[in-house]
This record gives C-alpha cells, structure tokens and sequence, in this order.
C-alpha cells in the first residue's frame, strides 16, 4: 500500500478495543476515499506532509496534526511531501484491521491505480465502504 504498516498496538492487546499503526508511507497517495461502518479513525502526523479529507473537509497537515474520522463519514489521506511521510494511524473499535493488513500486503507494493474497483470486496468485507477514488496530489 505505498509504505510499511507496523502493528504497535493490537486487537489482541485492547479486547477488539483498539489497534495502533506505526506507518512510513514511501510514495505520494494513499487509499480511496472510504468508510467505516463500526470504527472511527485517526491520524497523528509524526514526519511528511500528508492530505486528509473527511467528510467535505480538506485538511494538509503537518507533523504534529491530527486528524478524526468518524465512522460512517467517508475520508481517505494521501502522502503529499516528496519525503518520506511518517503518522500513526489508529482505528476504535480495532474491529479486523489488522487481518486487512494483511491481505492488502498481497498486493504487493503499489497499490493498483483502480482500487476503488480492484479491492471493494476486500474492503467490504472488513467493515467498509468504497464511496470514491483516492485524493489526487
């Protein structure tokens, strides 16, 4: 999915609560525009500059922002700096995020440019909803 996607805290640590993930984004973009049914998600910058939308909202951060996406809000963030982008991306409840980690690995190191197509199923079946193409930088 353009980077590394290290599990600092998992669902098996929190009861299904919670689960953290420390990721280093090596190529500009990011995931299509999506939501989730069960979970919020945030978005803490630590190095890079990253574009986040949620809802009808735009935000470019910086390292030391934050972002929240609620649940059923559509969002999707994309590396925007031509370094390295670095952010912990945590998802309450962890729901199976994990597992979909997992999977999206299988495809290797790029994400295929027509995800919103390639990937639905996948998405859908860990508690989510493809609603739109990823953020274009």
């Amino acid at each position: 999915m353009g980077g590394v996607f290290d599990c600092k805290v998992s669902a098996k640590d929190t009861d299904g609560e919670l689960c953290i993930f420390d990721t280093i984004r090596n190529e500009k973009g990011g995931p299509a525009l999506h939501f989730h049914y069960n979970q919020d998600e945030l978005f803490y910058i630590i190095n890079g500059e990253f574009r986040i939308k949620v809802g009808d909202d735009i935000f470019d951060l910086k390292p030391g922002d934050f972002a929240f996406a609620p649940r059923m809000l559509p969002h999707a963030f994309a590396k925007t700096s031509d370094d390295d982008g670095h952010l912990l991306i945590a998802f309450q409840p962890a729901g199976t995020m994990e597992d979909f980690f997992t999977q999206m690995a299988k495809f290797g190191k790029d994400i295929p440019k027509n995800q919103e197509q390639v990937m639905k199923a996948l998405w859908a079946a860990h508690g989510m909803k493809v609603v739109g193409p990823p953020l274009t930088v």
